[in-house]
């Protein structure tokens, strides 16, 4: 099966104090990814609550697509809002806020021997995101090949490059999702700050805005 190339990236947070957190996390895992998956072509979902003390989002969904066509408008309409499961007959736009971006796979470095290298992401029980900036994409490919990129977790199984869809989008250029095997999150802090660090040693982006932010998996949807 060829990897998906189109990444979306759907960070949320209740902003309605009605909402039981729980009932969120239960309803997105249960019903609101599987609707989604159902509207369009997506391989894959998997839901994720934040282990980083700083991060604006509680919850990540990420979705692994052929094409974004069920994001357009009237495709998006589609999609159930609302589910008696939440406690209250809003949607879940009236109850909470959502982070939306959509990013163009660029490369994914797999280790030797992992046949399915990222499409088995939802497999790992972590998630490492980081967002920064770069003008040549295939520049950074070759940096994140010479540097062994991979290395940098021995842990890790994959690690992906994206790049935004939309120019105003608030991740400043491509973005690293690095899937994570095993884990002492003892120190969320301190994984953040070695990624970063090593990030920009490797790559060269010493004083460069990045954004690392830890995931653990909740759940995880396959077709």
């Amino acid at each position: 099966m060829p990897t998906p190339q189109y990444w979306l990236y759907v960070g949320s947070r209740i902003h309605d104090p009605t909402i039981n957190p729980d009932a969120y996390s239960q309803w997105y895992q249960t019903h609101h990814i599987p609707d989604v998956m159902h509207a369009g072509s997506v391989s894959s979902g998997a839901f994720y609550r934040s282990l980083s003390p700083n991060n604006p989002f509680d919850w990540l969904a990420t979705y692994n697509c052929d094409n974004l066509d069920f994001i357009k408008p009237d495709n998006l309409a589609r999609i159930p809002k609302k589910h008696p499961s939440l406690g209250t007959e809003k949607s879940c736009f009236e109850i909470a806020e959502f982070d939306l971006k959509p990013y163009h796979q660029i490369f994914v470095l797999k280790k030797d021997g992992d046949e399915k290298g990222a499409e088995r992401a939802g497999s790992d029980r972590y998630l490492l995101t980081c967002s920064f900036h770069c003008d040549n994409g295939e520049a950074l490919r070759q940096k994140c090949i010479e540097n062994e990129m991979l290395s940098v977790f021995p842990e890790s199984t994959w690690l992906k490059v994206s790049q935004p869809m939309e120019s105003g989008d608030t991740y400043l250029g491509y973005m690293i999702a690095h899937a994570l095997g095993d884990l002492h999150t003892g120190n969320v802090l301190w994984v953040e700050e070695e990624w970063r660090s090593n990030l920009a040693r490797r790559l060269g982006l010493e004083g460069q805005l990045l954004q690392p932010q830890l995931w653990e998996l909740l759940k995880c949807h396959e077709t």
